[in-house]
């Protein structure tokens, strides 16, 4: 293991636990096993060195899944083989350099890629999607402009109450599917083209409006969630 020293005195390694991830409010997929970083917590007189996990709820972030597309997710250590256990290639010896000089997962290519991947040293596969979680942030608030967003909010912003997506009435349209539709009037941004969540009203003189749920803060609501 390599042990560092920071300026502000604490100590890392790059020793890893292994840690089983149960659904509960802060996490997200079950039984999924993930790799997390230890924090050196004393070192006794007798030079025996404790660990202790760093705070999953403060520490886990963008570096451990990936939003949307993916095109703003960090690329980290923590993800650099794809979903049938190929390594990844280093960024700069492929297409797309401008990565950097690692093999983590990313996703240069949100046009045509819908999730962190990478290019494999397999002369038989150029690339492969990897194995980064998706966030599952978006049920109390949304992020971007709520493409994502599968909350439950069925209430405009003017007060308007949704029309079910999968009615006509009052107001005929063309989303009865779509990402996020189905049987409801929750809020949603099928289009990835509004600024925010919106839905078509029952009242008749008013066709659609936003629905706002709060945007996603890190401090207060949580990335995963079963």
């Amino acid at each position: 293991a390599v042990v560092s020293t920071q300026s502000t005195g604490i100590l890392f390694s790059n020793i890893c636990c292994v840690l089983q991830v149960w659904p509960a409010k802060n996490y997200y997929k079950k039984g999924l096993r993930i790799t997390y970083p230890l924090r050196i917590n004393e070192i006794s007189a007798n030079s025996m060195v404790n660990f202790a996990p760093l705070s999953l709820e403060s520490d886990i972030d963008d570096s451990f899944c990936y939003e949307n597309r993916g095109a703003e997710y960090r690329p980290t250590r923590y993800y650099n083989t794809t979903v049938s256990g190929r390594g990844c290639k280093n960024w700069l010896e492929t297409q797309h350099p401008e990565v950097g000089d690692n093999t983590y997962c990313a996703n240069p290519d949100e046009n045509n890629k819908v999730e962190p991947w990478c290019y494999t040293h397999d002369p038989e596969k150029e690339w492969e999607y990897c194995t980064v979680p998706k966030c599952v942030w978006d049920y109390d608030c949304y992020t971007g402009i709520g493409f994502e967003y599968r909350g439950t909010l069925s209430r405009t912003e003017q007060g308007y109450h949704c029309q079910m997506w999968s009615s006509d009435y009052p107001h005929p349209h063309g989303w009865h599917t779509g990402p996020g539709l189905g049987r409801h009037n929750y809020g949603r941004n099928p289009g990835n083209n509004e600024k925010a969540p919106w839905c078509f009203t029952t009242n008749l003189f008013k066709r659609w409006d936003y629905v706002v749920p709060p945007k996603c803060k890190r401090g207060v609501h949580p990335f995963y969630r079963d």
